[in-house]
């Protein structure tokens, strides 16, 4: 009976002791991380909360370390009062990649009124990393560049881009102010800054309303070729000067208007057709469409985009073999008077 006896009492000291180391214990992260702004990409700087729940039957004060990749990034100081939640955060400028995320209280003590604060070790110190993956936003849409199909949103999707040779993930790929979309649909070339070589960049021209497809001095070219025929051709000479200036005058404009109509003409038919596949693609991109373009409709949109860029090209080329021919026709009658 004696034994039963001290076996008793010895129970009832040691259950309250053992009751409060057991309590001492009980300082965890509850809830994980959480972020200001999800998803976030690369570039943006987030903040990394997590929170502190303290039960353990006196107030605690510590500080939390947030690890990414293994590498402490910020501290944050926290006090929590006994049977509290305390909230700690810290700010993270993202990079790009897949990161492991956790936190860590490094130290932390017991905080008892009229003593002196007293380590102590926490056996939830430790939160488990969260895997998570930033990815680029180059136009900043809130949309990652491996989901989004047009990463600089130049209106030119990525895939077309790589077949056209434009860059991706810049807007204005020969930098002269026009955006890649816009060259298409204009019939300048998205890689030339000045598709015409008249001297003046394309968007120079497009502001001043005057054709970035098309060179303008042709005339002055004629009057400098007339200009040129020899002092020593006489009585002829006023026959071949009125016959330059005529042609300079009269034929070449409206060889220059009807030229630019037909090529204007065709460019704009089309464009046309590719607005109508520029418009499925968007639909499909904003989740209105259920099927992207077929492989067909996607060579045909490249077919058409080339045409667009190539027949100004041709516009100029047509009209100089009109200007050389007259060269020669004009060399020719010189020639003759000479002789």
């Amino acid at each position: 009976m004696n034994v039963l006896r001290v076996a008793i009492v010895f129970l009832l000291l040691i259950l309250p002791l053992s009751w409060v180391s057991a309590q001492g214990l009980n300082a965890r992260f509850v809830q994980g991380l959480w972020y200001s702004k999800v998803p976030f990409f690369a570039g943006e700087t987030v903040r990394i909360y997590t929170a502190i729940q303290n039960n353990s039957g006196f107030d605690i004060q510590g500080t939390v370390a947030f690890l990414i990749d293994g590498k402490s990034v910020g501290e944050s100081s926290f006090s929590a009062v006994n049977g509290r939640i305390v909230e700690v955060w810290t700010d993270w400028g993202v990079l790009q990649g897949n990161h492991s995320i956790g936190a860590s209280i490094q130290e932390a003590f017991k905080v008892e009124i009229g003593k002196e604060p007293e380590p102590i070790s926490l056996s939830n110190a430790l939160l488990g990393a969260s895997q998570v993956f930033a990815d680029e936003d180059t136009d900043q849409d809130d949309i990652g560049n491996q989901e989004d199909a047009d990463d600089d949103n130049d209106l030119v999707l990525d895939e077309e881009e790589e077949i056209l040779g434009t860059n991706p993930l810049d807007p204005d790929s020969d930098q002269d102010g026009l955006e890649d979309g816009e060259e298409i649909q204009l019939g300048t070339d998205p890689l030339n800054q000045d598709t015409d070589q008249d001297g003046i960049p394309d968007a120079t021209e497009v502001a001043g309303g005057s054709n970035p497809i098309v060179a303008e001095p042709t005339q002055k070219d004629v009057q400098r070729a007339v200009s040129n025929i020899p002092e020593s051709v006489t009585g002829e000479k006023s026959i071949v000067e009125n016959l330059a200036q005529q042609i300079a005058e009269d034929v070449f404009p409206v060889l220059e208007e009807t030229v630019d109509g037909f090529v204007e003409n065709a460019v704009e038919k089309l464009q046309e057709q590719r607005q109508e596949l520029k418009e499925k693609k968007e639909a499909f991109v904003k989740g209105e469409k259920p099927e992207p373009l077929s492989v067909g409709e996607r060579i045909l949109d490249f077919l058409l985009a080339a045409a667009i860029i190539a027949l100004p090209q041709w516009q100029l080329g047509l009209f100089l073999f009109f200007a050389i021919a007259a060269a020669l026709l004009l060399r020719k009658l010189v020639s003759k008077t000479q002789g």
